[in-house]
């Protein structure tokens, strides 16, 4: 749970962007996790940046779990994959197209995905999806969907 909170952070802190949907719920069948949100949206506050939003969900018998943050504050989605890799999670695949960035990450015993939506109004729509090594392949399928 701490690589998860900490890859929160990393979005969080060093990301500001894009207004998205509204957080309503996580993937499809996860159950909401109010720890996990408050210790994401704990973690994001920062100077300059605000959390508009936050959510956390998992499917716990399978090792899955996802958090999505909706924040305004100031950045692009380079800084968003910057903060990523300074907080000592391996990226992977990144992909740049427009404002949306998606990209792998690894934090043993973690993988998952993220995808973030930068928003010129300064507004930040990110989502991670990580799981262990219980279902993994059931883990990514889930999150396939739901995030971007």
């Amino acid at each position: 749970m701490a690589e998860l909170r900490l890859a929160a952070v990393a979005l969080a802190a060093c990301s500001n962007a894009g207004a998205g949907p509204t957080i309503v719920v996580g993937p499809a069948g996860w159950s909401a996790i109010d720890a996990i949100a408050t210790a994401a949206a704990d973690a994001a506050k920062a100077d300059g940046v605000t959390v508009e939003a936050a959510g956390a969900w998992g499917d716990v018998s399978r090792g899955c779990y996802a958090v999505a943050l909706q924040l305004h504050g100031g950045g692009d989605t380079a800084k968003i994959v910057d903060g990523i890799g300074a907080a000592g999670i391996a990226t992977r695949e990144v992909v740049y197209a427009g404002d949306v960035v998606t990209l792998g990450v690894s934090r043993a015993p973690y993988d998952g995905r993220v995808s973030a939506e930068a928003g010129s109004d300064g507004h930040v729509d990110a989502r991670a999806c990580f799981w262990n090594e219980r279902e993994p392949a059931a883990c990514a399928a889930a999150c396939a969907g739901w995030l971007r």
